[in-house]
């Protein structure tokens, strides 16, 4: 496969160096004579363009089927990854391209997705591979991809793509999307080559065949596949499937000369297991899959997919067949017609040199070119005649055409404009887009209005073919064509639809009032919720005082009446003590203890009052304490209390502004609301006078600009008619230069003849060299497109 790759840039390659090699030998051959100048700069012009023409080819192959047919696995087996998303339901909802990174705009869409929308001003989204799901199948959850998704290009360095060749995926048809068929068919219409599938186990349907019907009529190169053969047994079954195939297909009227020239039976799932690796699918769990993967099971996997014959071919098709062939056939003969031409002009010279060529021959042709002359001359003034006659006319009708579309599209705009947008809030929805859409009128009426312009002028160029020949039929039809100059872009205003804006000064100052209420509402809150803790807290502090003050009388209510005194008497009585002294140790001895007698006492007892007394002084000095404790805090508090009472009284008269200011704020919102409906209006009205005057404006231009137009269609036929003259006149010069040459050559003197036979026998040695090489390349390169 890479070998072929590698064969088809050698060969372009080859081109390429033939041309620049031939561009060497021109200048060898020409340069320095004056009158081939011309003739030289033209052949290399061509040889530029033939250049471009093989760095740049392009080609596109669709893959088409049924619905679930495998398509997407069968692109995912070629690249060797899952790009391209399936299911079990209908699957891919739009059309996706498979290109080479080189074609990538920006760097970072390399070996990524891009998703296009159907909204041209919606950017595109870059994605990973793994990620299209949501952008390209039924399935996605993000958006609705049939309606909003436009195409898909996922790029890669695959080498199927390589070469501006694109592999396009489709909806496929037989679908319940009708949108999926349109989508199908317009990618067929674009394309050069299509892989059809069949699918192996319902091979040979009706509308398998109506399908291809449908698509041999834009497309007529085809590589058919029967697709999912591991269902029905395997390779050992594809022959009878594809000669069941063939049978109909002979069959089926619309197909009878329908190029056939290979059916390729593949597995495309069991080919990208086998390349890629485990994904979910309907063969193997993910158990068995681990149990079963290995080098060896995986190249028994790829040989029962049948995919590398089918990837061989289309490979060789690609760079190594029919797409290049006639591309390429026609470089090389280009090359051999400029080879003949060159050698005829280089035997004409060495006849000339050694007095063998015919002068009457050249004065044969002199005269043929004055009379060729004489005659395009009269061609040229008939045309010119008629040309003029039949443009005037059909001006006259293109001016009438125009004024009838520019009253019509005017007419239509404002139509659609009460339709669109029958009230405000439908042009609110809009705003940011509402100012183009004058612009969008004008642009497409402009557009029709040019195309009626290029129809019209290039059928009035057109109808002069019968009588202009050569190089003036080309003429003509390049001015209907190419050389019609672009009509200005008139359209420079935008359109602001504002936000609605209340122009009533009074509803300005309630607004302004109401803000200020909400302001003071919201310093009332907080007032408030001051007021009440510092309130709780004093409740709280008078509350434990009088607390403390109850339990103290309830100590004295405890204590009782006061006691009396109490007077206790005491009654006489004899005690006996130690004699003191000697004499009374002596008599103790003797006589005993002394005795002693003590009479009688009274006294009075007031514990039990000073008890009393002791307990009701410290109640009266706790309370008189806590009075003081309490009368302390009092006047410690006093500022922020006084604080407190007059956020309290505020809260009081805040309270009433609240209610007027609700009051107010819903007079207020009633006016707005009053104010607003009629700046709606205003607004609605002004603006849908401004996008129809916006239009009306652009298209007054529009006129003026297609009347000047038509008055000067007159100025290009004479200066269009004077350019063919001219380069008629060229051409005869030049023809007449070449003519000049061969008769400057048969009057040089010997001197001249001996110096230019020198420098022919250089050219001749060098065109023979390059024409051996073009012989030798061009046998090679076609044995390769044989």
């Amino acid at each position: 496969m890479l070998d072929q790759r590698q064969e088809y840039q050698e060969v372009k390659e080859k081109l390429l160096s033939l041309f620049r090699k031939y561009e060497g030998c021109v200048k060898e051959l020409y340069q320095g004579d004056e009158a081939l100048k011309g003739t030289m700069e033209k052949r290399l012009a061509n040889f530029t363009s033939h250049e471009m023409q093989i760095k740049e080819n392009s080609f596109s192959v669709v893959v088409i089927g049924e619905m679930k047919h495998g398509k997407s696995t069968l692109l995912n087996a070629l690249l060797r990854k899952p790009a391209f998303p399936k299911a079990v339901e209908e699957a891919t909802a739009t059309v996706s391209y498979l290109k080479h990174n080189d074609t990538a705009e920006k760097p970072e869409w390399r070996n990524k997705a891009v998703v296009f929308f159907m909204d041209e001003k919606r950017e595109p989204v870059v994605v990973e591979h793994t990620e299209l799901k949501d952008y390209t199948t039924c399935l996605g959850e993000k958006l609705n991809v049939a309606e909003e998704v436009k195409e898909v290009h996922i790029y890669s360095d695959s080498p199927f793509v390589e070469d501006r060749v694109s592999v396009v995926d489709t909806p496929g048809t037989n679908t319940t999307v009708s949108r999926h068929n349109e989508i199908t068919e317009t990618q067929i219409e674009r394309s050069n080559a299509a892989i059809f599938l069949f699918k192996a186990n319902a091979a040979g349907k009706k509308s398998d065949f109506e399908f291809l019907s449908s698509a041999a009529r834009s497309i007529h190169n085809f590589f058919f596949v029967v697709n999912r053969i591991d269902e029905v047994g395997g390779m050992d079954e594809a022959p009878r499937l594809i000669d069941n195939i063939l049978s109909k297909l002979r069959e089926y009227e619309g197909l009878e000369d329908l190029k056939v020239t290979q059916f390729y039976p593949t597995a495309g799932l069991l080919a990208l297991l086998a390349r890629y690796g485990y994904l979910k699918n309907e063969k193997y769990t993910e158990d068995e899959w681990r149990k079963l993967d290995s080098p060896e099971f995986r190249e028994e996997l790829e040989e029962k997919s049948g995919l590398k014959k089918f990837e061989d071919d289309l490979m060789t098709f690609l760079f190594k067949g029919e797409r290049m062939k006639v591309s390429i056939e026609s470089h090389l003969s280009y090359l051999e017609e400029c080879r003949a031409k060159d050698a005829q002009m280089l035997v004409d010279r060495r006849e000339v040199l050694e007095g063998e060529y015919d002068t009457s021959k050249l004065e044969n042709e002199r005269t043929q070119l004055e009379l060729q002359k004489e005659k395009h001359k009269g061609e040229i003034e008939v045309a010119s005649a008629n040309l003029k006659q039949k443009l005037e006319e059909e001006m006259k009708s293109f001016q009438e055409e125009v004024e009838t579309m520019v009253e019509n599209a005017r007419d239509k705009f404002s139509e659609d404009l009460r339709q669109d947008y029958p009230t405000y809030p439908d042009l609110k929805l809009e705003e940011e887009t509402i100012s183009e859409l004058p612009q969008r009128r004008f642009i497409k009426l402009r557009n029709d209005i040019q195309a009626k312009l290029r129809e019209t002028v290039k059928g009035v160029f057109k109808a002069q073919d019968t009588k202009l020949r050569g190089k003036i039929n080309e003429a003509l039809e390049q001015i209907g064509v190419d050389m019609l100059p672009e009509l200005p872009d008139l359209f420079g205003k935008r359109i602001k639809v504002s936000p609605v804006e209340v122009a009533s000064q009074e509803v300005e100052e309630l607004k302004t009032q109401i803000e200020e209420m909400k302001r003071q509402m919201a310093e009332l809150e907080d007032s408030s919720e001051q007021y009440d803790i510092l309130k709780a807290e004093f409740d709280a502090k008078q509350q434990s005082y009088k607390d403390a003050q109850q339990r103290l009388d309830q100590k004295i209510s405890l204590l009782g009446p006061r006691p009396e005194p109490v007077v206790i008497t005491t009654p006489g009585s004899t005690s006996y003590e130690d004699r003191d002294g000697f004499f009374g140790t002596i008599g103790q001895w003797f006589l005993g203890p002394k005795a002693v007698y003590h009479p009688p006492t009274t006294t009075v007892n007031t514990d039990a009052r000073d008890g009393y007394d002791n307990t009701l002084k410290a109640i009266e000095e706790q309370r008189a304490a806590n009075e003081e404790k309490i009368n302390a805090w009092i006047e410690g508090q006093r500022g922020r209390l006084t604080q407190a009472e007059l956020a309290r009284k505020k809260q009081e008269k805040l309270e009433q502004a609240r209610s007027i200011a609700e009051k107010q704020i819903k007079e207020a919102k009633e006016m707005m609301r009053q104010k607003e409906a009629e700046a709606k209006k205003s607004i609605y009205l002004k603006t849908i006078r401004a996008l129809k005057k916006a239009l009306e404006e652009a298209t007054d231009q529009l006129l003026a600009v297609m009347k000047e137009a038509i008055h000067k269609c007159t100025d290009w036929a004479d200066t269009y008619i004077s350019e063919i003259q001219a380069e008629v006149d060229e051409f005869m010069r030049t023809k007449g230069a070449e003519l000049d040459s061969l008769q400057q050559r048969i009057s040089m003197t010997v001197n001249q003849k001996e110096e230019a036979q020198k420098r022919l026998d250089e050219q001749e040695k060098v065109l023979q060299e390059l024409g051996d090489e073009i012989d030798r390349e061009a046998m090679n390169i076609r044995s390769i497109y044989r």
